[in-house]
């Protein structure tokens, strides 16, 4: 088979262009559940108050799940893959990521609630019932906002919102060595 300078005939085309195209979305499995996350909107709120009254009653839905579900599964929260600088062992600043906020909330799309259903359409119904009652807290946008002094704190029991302070070269000054470079990007 020769493909240098030809194009390569598609067999695909057909049936996609026809209507009869598979994807996964179309595989379906007896006893299949879909499963369906409650997001933040806010990106640092306290939740005060869950309402799924509503949304259990939803034909189809199977449960609702909560951090309270989580913990009691025995489920642990996510730890970072990597704790410390390997080069100079110093621990990174972090709290462990759980699986679904519990009372508060640190960034926009944080999970908070996972509901479980028979149908995609009976999951995303059930959503759209559930309320959630937030208090929203002062947030920062930006890296530079985050490490200022006063700014709000992702993780009050850190105290800093600086992970790590990662050096890559040593004391020298790098004006110094970019200047006695030949190539400088």
């Amino acid at each position: 088979m020769h493909l240098n300078g030809g194009s390569i005939k598609r067999r695909e085309d057909k049936r996609f262009l026809t209507g009869r195209g598979e994807y996964l979305d179309d595989i379906f499995f007896d006893d299949e559940y879909c499963a369906i996350f409650v997001r933040s909107p806010h990106p640092h709120a306290k939740i005060k108050k869950i309402k799924t009254e509503a949304a259990v009653t939803v034909p189809g839905v199977v449960s609702i799940l909560s951090a309270e579900d989580v913990e009691n599964d025995g489920l642990r929260a996510m730890q970072p893959f990597i704790t410390s600088n390997p080069n100079t062992k110093h621990p990174f600043n972090f709290i462990p990521q759980p699986l679904l906020a519990k009372k508060l909330v640190r960034y926009v799309g944080e999970p908070i609630l996972l509901v479980l259903a028979k149908s995609m359409y009976a999951a995303l119904d059930a959503v759209q019932l559930i309320e959630v009652d937030y208090d929203v807290l002062p947030f920062v946008l930006s890296a530079q906002e985050a490490l200022k002094e006063d700014s709000p704190l992702v993780a009050e029991a850190l105290g800093t919102n600086l992970c790590l302070n990662w050096r890559c070269s040593s004391n020298e000054n790098i004006d110094v060595i970019f200047s006695q470079s030949k190539t400088c990007y």
